[in-house]
């Protein structure tokens, strides 16, 4: 099992599904949510820094032509909440940060920074 897995699925607090189920699905809701509210270029600074495996996940069914959507705090997680098929007893909130803390161990402090810099300040205020 590779380790951002691994570390994935010890992070995660569901207890509804299996720890691989959670991982599979959680990584790409999450992940999909904050990837197209960032720029085309900053989703490409920030995937570069992905391994190869993470990296292909993030850019499926990715279609540039239609990034940025513009997405406050309560629009992402209500976007998470409704792709996300299964139960989240510790709610959204905690299933995104499971989610960014992952995608944090593969990035540069500074990368995440411009990424803060670039999504609206009431979803900064509640990102890890």
């Amino acid at each position: 099992m590779p380790p951002w897995k691994r570390r994935t699925e010890s992070s995660s607090t569901s207890r509804s599904r299996t720890a691989g189920q959670r991982t599979s699905v959680t990584s790409p809701t999450a992940g999909y949510a904050l990837r197209d509210r960032l720029t085309v270029e900053e989703t490409a600074h920030l995937s570069a820094q992905l391994p190869m495996l993470i990296r292909g996940i993030y850019f499926e069914g990715w279609d540039p032509t239609k990034v940025p959507v513009k997405m406050h705090r309560d629009d992402f997680f209500q976007r998470v909440r409704q792709e996300f098929p299964y139960e989240i007893p510790d709610g959204t909130e905690r299933l995104v940060d499971v989610v960014i803390e992952a995608l944090r161990r593969h990035i540069t402090e500074g990368e995440w920074q411009n990424v803060r810099a670039s999504l609206p300040k009431d979803l900064v205020a509640v990102l890890p």
